[in-house]
């Protein structure tokens, strides 16, 4: 589950699949380190072997680099009980069923970040009933969801994500360190 103990203190996790999706978390890693006092630990969690040995020794101290557990509820529950996150920050997609589920369950506050679906996700995910309630029960384990495009914002609204998850707003967050503060207090929470 982990080769890094795990630092006193809140926790925020952020989970990116890929190379691609770790280069679009960063500006809001970055982010949560520079607002949030040095007890806030970040942990960023891949699945990428790449990614993580590009990163897990390139972040700041404050910032663990981890693989993400295997799709399994045991290992999974392990890892939450291990980390114990207060919030999670899921990048691009919300394919990863056990993870969020789970995530879920252990009280973590969830948000997905540059959420997107392609056309043919769309097609795929609507052509069967099962597949249809299980994207629509992820979705709504979800407190934040910020789609990509405008077109993202209707395909997750398809699926039964809820205007109370979406704040209303689409950015590309690949653009987010261009757009410096302005981006950032559009998503940070009210205190208390």
């Amino acid at each position: 589950v982990s080769v890094s103990p795990r630092r006193d203190g809140p926790l925020i996790w952020f989970h990116a699949a890929d190379i691609a999706e770790c280069s679009v978390a960063l500006p809001v890693l970055f982010r949560c380190l520079l607002e949030y006092n040095d007890k806030v630990g970040v942990l960023l969690t891949t699945s990428s072997p790449r990614a993580y040995a590009l990163l897990k020794d390139s972040l700041p101290q404050r910032v663990t680099v981890q693989l993400v557990p295997l799709e399994n509820l045991l290992c999974i529950g392990l890892f939450l009980r291990t980390w114990r996150p207060q919030a999670g920050i899921i990048m691009n997609s919300p394919l990863h069923p056990a993870l969020v589920t789970a995530a879920s369950d252990h009280g973590v506050r969830l948000a997905l970040l540059n959420a997107s679906m392609t056309g043919e996700e769309v097609i795929r995910w609507h052509s069967y009933v099962a597949y249809r309630r299980l994207l629509t029960r992820l979705l709504s384990r979800f407190d934040l969801i910020v789609p990509m495009s405008d077109l993202d914002f209707g395909h997750f609204c398809l699926f039964g994500a809820e205007m109370r998850q979406m704040p209303g707003w689409c950015g590309d967050l690949k653009h987010a360190s261009a757009l410096g503060a302005g981006m950032w207090y559009l998503s940070k929470p009210a205190p208390g």
